[in-house]
């Protein structure tokens, strides 16, 4: 059965004026020939306490429980010394994982930025090779970052909004990583700002738990109020009072999907998207109302 998508997504979509954001739960459609996945942050930070040395974990996993991953990674992170980087490898870069359809889905929305949280590169592979070469990649760290904004309609870009493991020591992962973002990197948070307050962004497999995705959020549907949403491909195994809580307070309105079957309709719905972006796009181009 088909999702129901909100029309004012379709146009944005179609008029370029959307940015994707994709997180973990986009490179969980990769895998290896094995059929190893890449892990999500939790389980990462499960398999980074047992890397600890023994005294340690009884604490770790009592910071783990309460939830409180950042400072789980923060600690274990000095722990681990240049063992942290060996398994950031281990997990996200030496496994040759295969892109998956809904790569290929979302690539198809043609969207002219994509941001990622994602640790590996994953997606990016897809988009580079799906555009033949013609997609860019910028990071958070980069000294030209804030033209991401002005760029001209024919550009397609990739923004790595924790970096990556090309240089795997300047990624943000820990507590201390992202008060060190926040510092030194204020020009990526006023491109995001400006971003947020100009495009309507869709979030696939994001969990929302991204300390400053979610202030600035904040601050901006407090400002702005509602009328002008973002959206997110959310399951429907959250819960009703968590998802009006998070149109309330960050103006981020849920596409609902069955996740049984390994998410299978989070596919479907992304190909239903782009299947009603492109006609949407040839009446805009032939009525000129861009």
């Amino acid at each position: 059965m088909p999702i129901e998508l909100p029309q004012k997504l379709i146009e944005d979509v179609a008029r370029r004026r959307c940015v994707l954001y994709v997180g973990a739960g986009v490179s969980r459609w990769a895998k290896t020939q094995a059929g190893k996945r890449p892990p999500l942050w939790p389980e990462f930070v499960d398999k980074v306490v047992q890397r600890c040395p023994e005294s340690a974990r009884a604490e770790l996993r009592r910071i783990r429980k309460a939830g409180d991953l950042l400072t789980c990674l923060d600690i274990a992170k000095v722990l681990l010394k240049e063992d942290w980087h060996r398994l950031l490898e281990e997990e996200y870069s030496h496994p040759q994982f295969q892109i998956g359809e809904l790569h290929g889905e979302l690539f198809r929305l043609d969207t002219p930025i994509t941001i990622t949280t994602n640790v590996d590169k994953i997606y990016e592979k897809a988009a580079i090779k799906l555009s033949e070469q013609s997609v860019k990649s910028k990071t958070f760290s980069d000294s030209d970052i804030s033209t991401v904004a002005r760029l001209d309609h024919k550009a397609r870009i990739i923004l790595r909004a924790h970096g990556s493991l090309d240089n795997a020591y300047s990624m943000i992962f820990t507590r201390q990583d992202y008060a060190t973002l926040r510092k030194k990197h204020d020009d990526f948070y006023k491109l995001l700002q400006a971003l947020l307050m100009t495009h309507t962004f869709l979030f696939v497999g994001v969990s929302m738990t991204d300390p400053d995705l979610v202030l600035m959020l904040e601050n901006l549907a407090g400002e702005f109020g509602f009328s002008n949403p973002h959206y997110a491909l959310i399951p429907r195994d959250n819960s009703p009072e968590t998802l009006a809580s998070w149109e309330r307070n960050y103006s981020l309105r849920p596409i609902l999907y069955n996740p049984k079957n390994d998410h299978a309709e989070l596919l479907a719905a992304v190909s239903q998207l782009a299947d009603a972006v492109a006609p949407t796009r040839e009446d805009m181009q032939l009525t000129g109302l861009w």
